[in-house]
Formats: structure tokens, sequence, C-alpha cells
């Protein structure tokens, strides 16, 4: 049986609350290093059907840490589409860049969402890896958002935070004939688990080099400085690039099978991140489950907008992201709990998830928790059994269920 949606019905309280909270109430970064969640955990509370009253409650919540909104300086020059590059990865600016997105999206696009990122997605998502994923996180609850403002805000966080582990292109892409046999997508998925248990050997020097120039784990803001070592040295770069080539599914499936192999990427990193028994519910690596969500939500929006060698690329910045992401958390241990990967497409009832908690159960103590990435997570699981089905063992529900404390992690 699969999940149906739970969302709240109701739009209008959550635009009137992302508007109130968003650009002009609230900077984007708050204490030096960390990106405001209010868009994510807004969106994703009231599709778990959270109530009008719960979700104002949250905003008043979330907004207590954050940072009153920077005011405009009146003497910088207009952003144009001829000059919002020279923005990238300054961190400036954010409000300006927003509204020229707006602007860009009234009056270049006519108000088509589609047309505006297919013009600038290619132009901004080999900078995912920046700031903790947040860039491409914000645009896939944006996508969710009833608030036009949302998809501006996203784009703008992406052109302020860009950084980039370089470019991938596939080297060969091969067309599979109809009548030839081509690799399954989800073979992607066990590519993925067994190249992060490689790299935890391989770049054993690679995680010192990185913690050494960063100035250690131990300081403030640790992950940002440990990411800005990869971004800032080619060589290294070049060493994720040939990790991420061992991903063979990129450049083996078909042109139709790549956003199933979306998903197959996407299941490995909540098995990464499920799988962490002896350092259980890592924080960054929770950050690839639900990066890997909102990338898939990007994707499904514009599959028919986005061309197979672009769609290519993504995927390689993705595994790029996660590989990062991987070799700064010291690369823990990954088990697979069930000793099996999941499968999918498994005619079966109710009683293979007989003893496992109710989503209900579930969902009710993700609206109650006022933590920034619980509900996230939750919906995350919860919104890709809607769409890909129940799984056997049920990954989403036992990973959702271990988050909220109805089941111990180890």
């Amino acid at each position: 049986m699969s999940t149906t949606s739970i969302a709240n019905t109701k739009d209008e309280t959550l635009r009137e609350v992302i508007e109130a909270t968003g650009r002009y109430r609230y900077h984007i970064k708050y204490e030096g290093v960390k990106i405001s969640h209010m868009l994510h955990v807004l969106v994703a509370q009231h599709q778990l059907g959270a109530s009008d009253n719960r979700l104002r409650e949250i905003a008043d919540i979330l907004g207590e840490k954050l940072e009153p909104a920077h005011t405009k300086d009146p003497s910088h020059e207009p952003i144009t589409h001829d000059t919002w590059q020279t923005l990238m990865g300054k961190q400036i600016r954010f409000i300006e860049l927003a509204e020229f997105f707006d602007k860009e999206l009234d009056d270049r696009f006519n108000g088509d969402k589609k047309a505006l990122l297919v013009e600038y997605l290619p132009q901004l998502i080999d900078g995912m890896s920046a700031i903790a994923t947040h860039g491409i996180i914000h645009l896939g609850y944006a996508l969710r958002s009833p608030s036009k403002q949302s998809i501006a805000d996203a784009l703008a966080l992406m052109v302020f935070s860009y950084k980039t582990l370089g470019h991938m292109n596939a080297n060969k892409h091969q067309i599979i004939e109809d009548n030839e046999s081509s690799i399954d997508p989800y073979v992607g998925c066990n590519e993925l688990v067994q190249l992060l248990k490689f790299v935890q050997k391989d770049a054993v020097d690679l995680a010192v080099r990185v913690t050494e120039e960063s100035g250690g784990k131990s300081l403030y803001g640790y992950f940002s400085r440990h990411m800005s070592v990869l971004h800032s040295h080619p060589e290294v770069q070049e060493k994720l690039q040939s990790y991420a080539r061992r991903i063979t599914t990129i450049e083996r499936v078909r042109d139709n099978q790549l956003m199933g192999l979306s998903h197959a990427l996407s299941v490995a990193c909540l098995l990464a991140y499920d799988g962490t028994i002896s350092e259980p519910d890592n924080f960054f690596l929770l950050h690839g489950v639900t990066s890997s969500w909102a990338l898939r939500e990007v994707l499904r929006y514009l599959k028919d907008e986005i061309n197979p060698t672009l769609l290519r690329s993504i995927l390689y910045a993705h595994v790029l992201t996660i590989l990062a992401v991987y070799i700064i958390e010291d690369m823990p241990d990954i088990t697979l709990r069930n000793g099996q990967m999941p499968l999918f497409n498994i005619h079966s009832d109710d009683n293979n998830n007989s003893d496992l908690p109710n989503w209900s159960d579930i969902i009710k103590l993700a609206i109650d928790s006022d933590d920034d990435h619980l509900p996230k997570l939750v919906f995350s699981c919860y919104d890709d059994e809607e769409h890909y089905g129940v799984p056997i063992p049920n990954i989403y529900r036992l990973t959702s269920a271990r988050k909220v404390g109805l089941l111990e992690w180890n």
C-alpha cells in the first residue's frame, strides 16, 4: 500500500507566513555560517499536515535565532542580466539578487518559473555543494511553496553561495537502442554505497589534509572551512571527480532512465545516513538525504525541459557533493542494517510493515518537533514513498521512526 498526500490543503496561511518571514524580515544567514531553514521547515510541516496555527508558531520559534535582514546599499548599481555573475559566491547583496530574479521572472519570462530555471539552473547547479547543500535544498522547497518570491530567493541563494567542485560531463553518451539490453538504474544505488566504502579506505590522506588545512574539527563552523579546502584545490577536485567516475550508471543508462537513477542515488544517501550505526544520525549526512530529495524535486519539475546531457552532469555534481560531505565527516562506517538493498516494485501487503510504527505516529511527532531538520527528514521519506512506493525493507519508515525516537538508532 502506498502513501497518500496528507498536506494541509490551505495554502494562503503558508504563503502569508513565508512572505512575512522572508527576505525583508530575516537575513538568509545567521551566526556567521548557518543558513535560515524557515522556508524549508514551513513547507515540510505544511506538507505533513501541520495546522495554520502550528505554522505560525513554528515561524515564531525559528525567528528567535535569525538575524534581521540586511539593508540595501543605495550606492550599488542595480544587478542586471549582464552583471549578476560577478556576485557568484561572494555572499553579498542577497536581497538585490532576489529582486533581480523577481524581475527576470515577471518581465523576461512572463511568470514562467520553468523558463526561469531552464535559463539559470545550468549555470548554478555545479555549486550545489556550497553551504552544506542549502542552495539546492532551498530550491526544492521553493517549488512546493505558494509564494512566487521563493523561487527568486532560491536562485539568489545559489548565486550568493556558489562554490564548485568542478564540472563533469559523461565521457561517452551512447544511445542504447530499444532492442538492446541496458543496465538497471537501481544498480546506481549499490554503486554509490560501494563507492563510499571504497573512499573510506582510499581517501584517508585526503581527509587528513582537509582537516589540517582547515584548522581541525574542534573550531566553530568546521564544515564550511573543510569544504573550502575541497573547493580551493584543483588537484583535490580531480581526485573527487575520479571517484565520481566509478558511478558507471551515469553513463550507461538510457536517457529515459536518468530520473530512475536519480532516485537510486538518493536511496544510497538514505542508506548511508541510516547505516552509520557507530555514529548515528550524522548531521551532515542528513543533509545528503534532504538535498537528494530537493534535487529530485527540481528534476521532476523540469523533466520535460532538461536535456539528458545536462542531467548526467547534474547527477555527477550530486555525487561529488555526497563524496565531499562524506570525507568532511571523517568517512564513518556504513552498514546495511538488513544486509541488502531495499527492493522496490515488490507486490506485498501491509504485513511487511506490520512491525513498524505507523506513519501517523511518526508524522505527529514530526509536526510537534521544533527541530529544524527532523520534519524535513520525515517529509522527504514520506514523500519519496508516495512517489516511488513501499520498499522492502521499508527504509523510509524505518529511518523516520528512528529520527523521531520511536525506534533506536543502534
